[in-house]
C-alpha cells in the first residue's frame, strides 16, 4: 500500500513536468507579476497624484503653485500643469501634479478618475471637494494637507467638502468597471476556459461527426455568453441602482452599444486562446496572463493615471481600459451614442480579427 502510494505521488509529479506551459505558469509568471507590479507600485517608480485646480492670478494657492512648483508639459490634455516633488528618507518620494482647470473640467477629470480631488481656495481658506469614500482621494488629501499647513504659514484653514453629485462619487466610477470587467471575466472563463476543458476531455472530438461546422459551434458559443453577460451587467447595474442610487446619465442606446462591442471583444479574444490549447495547465494560464494585468491596471478599482506617463499611454489603449473609460463616459458624463463610435468599432475590429483567426486555426482534438 505504501509503495503504490508513493508511486502515484511519483506519477503525479511526473505527469505535471511533462508540462512546459504549466512550469512557467505555475512557477515563472507570479515571478513576472511580482517584479512588474511592485516597480509599478513602488515610491521609485515615478507615480503621480492628480489634482484639479481652480483658482486664479491672485489667490494663496495659486501663488504656491508658481513659487514651488515646475511647469510641466508632459499631461495628456495639454492644459497646465505644475509638479510638486518632495523627497522624504522615510515616506520616499512625493510627487504631486496640479492642473490648472475651469469648473467644468475640474469636474469631468474626477468623473473620470485622471484627478483624484478638486482643490480650491477662497478668501486664504484650502477647499477640497472629493468623496471620502476613495482612498486615493483621502491621501491626497492628507498629503495636500501636509505641504500646507506645515509648509506654508501663510496658508489659513482647511475645509473639506465631501461630494455627493451622483456621476462624481466612488461608487460612480466603481460600478461601472465592475460591469466591464465582469464581461472580460465572464468572455474569457465562460468560453476559454470550457472549451479548453472539453478539449482536454475528447467532448470536442465527438462532435466531429455531429452535422455542424466550426462556425456553428463557435456562434453558438458567443451568443450564448453574450446574453448571459448582458444579463450580469443588467444584475449589477440594478443592484448598483437600488442601493446606491447609481444611474445612468447617458443614452441607452449609447451603452448597449458600447456592451455589445466590448462583448464581441472579448468573446473574440476568448476564442483564440481556446483555438487549439489542449490542456488545462496552459489554458488556465493564459487566461489568467490576459485577464489579470487588465483587472489591475485598466482603473477598475483606482486611477491609473497616477502611473508614469509612458505607462499611462501603454494601459488607456488595452481592451478592458478602453471599455471601462467608455462606459464611465457614458454613466457618469452623459455620453450619447455618436461619441462612443470610435471605442466601440475599436473593440468590434479587435473582437472580430480575434474571432477570424481563432476560426481558422481551431482544432477540435
Amino acid at each position: 500500500m505504501n509503495k503504490a502510494y508513493l508511486q502515484m505521488i511519483i506519477c503525479q509529479f511526473k505527469d505535471f513536468l511533462r508540462e512546459p506551459g504549466a512550469l512557467f505558469w505555475t512557477f515563472v509568471f507570479p515571478i513576472l507579476m511580482i517584479i512588474g507590479l511592485g516597480n509599478a507600485f513602488n515610491n521609485d517608480a515615478g507615480l503621480v497624484r492628480n489634482v484639479s485646480v481652480i483658482t486664479n492670478d491672485n489667490d494663496t494657492i495659486y501663488n504656491f503653485i508658481k513659487s514651488e512648483t515646475k511647469e510641466s508639459d508632459l499631461f495628456a490634455d495639454s492644459v497646465r500643469s505644475f509638479e510638486y516633488v518632495s523627497d522624504d528618507s522615510v515616506m520616499g518620494e512625493t510627487r504631486i501634479r496640479f492642473l490648472l482647470v475651469d469648473d467644468k473640467t475640474a469636474s469631468t477629470y474626477l468623473k473620470k478618475g485622471i484627478a483624484d480631488l478638486i482643490l480650491s481656495s477662497e478668501n486664504g481658506q484650502v477647499k477640497y471637494n472629493f468623496d471620502p469614500a476613495s482612498s486615493d482621494a483621502r491621501l491626497t488629501q492628507l498629503l495636500l494637507s501636509n505641504i500646507f499647513r506645515y509648509g506654508q504659514p501663510w496658508m489659513g484653514t482647511e475645509r473639506i467638502q465631501p461630494i455627493v453629485k451622483k456621476g462624481s462619487r466612488y461608487v460612480d466610477f466603481l460600478v461601472p468597471g465592475m460591469m466591464t470587467m465582469g464581461i472580460m471575466m465572464s468572455c474569457m472563463w465562460g468560453i476559454s476556459y470550457t472549451l479548453i476543458e472539453k478539449r482536454s476531455k475528447k467532448l470536442l472530438k465527438r462532435m466531429i461527426a455531429s452535422p455542424m461546422n466550426k462556425s456553428e459551434f463557435l456562434l453558438a458559443q458567443m451568443t450564448t455568453r453574450l446574453i448571459l453577460a448582458l444579463i450580469e451587467a443588467l444584475t449589477v447595474f440594478l443592484f448598483a441602482y437600488l442601493i446606491f442610487d447609481f444611474t445612468l446619465q447617458g443614452s441607452l442606446p449609447a451603452i448597449l452599444l458600447l456592451f455589445l462591442s466590448g462583448n464581441i471583444a472579448f468573446i473574440g479574444i476568448a476564442i483564440l486562446v481556446s483555438s487549439r490549447t489542449s490542456s488545462t495547465h496552459m489554458g488556465n494560464g493564459l487566461i489568467n496572463f490576459i485577464t489579470s494585468p487588465m483587472m489591475i491596471l485598466s482603473g477598475i478599482f483606482f486611477n491609473y493615471h497616477s502611473f508614469p506617463d509612458w505607462a499611462v499611454n501603454i494601459i488607456s489603449k488595452l481592451p478592458l481600459t478602453i471599455f471601462t473609460d467608455t462606459a464611465r463616459a457614458i454613466f457618469n458624463e452623459g455620453t450619447d451614442w455618436m461619441q462612443v463610435m470610435n471605442a466601440s468599432v475599436i473593440l468590434t475590429l479587435l473582437g472580430t480579427v480575434c474571432f477570424v483567426i481563432g476560426l481558422k486555426i481551431f482544432k477540435w482534438h
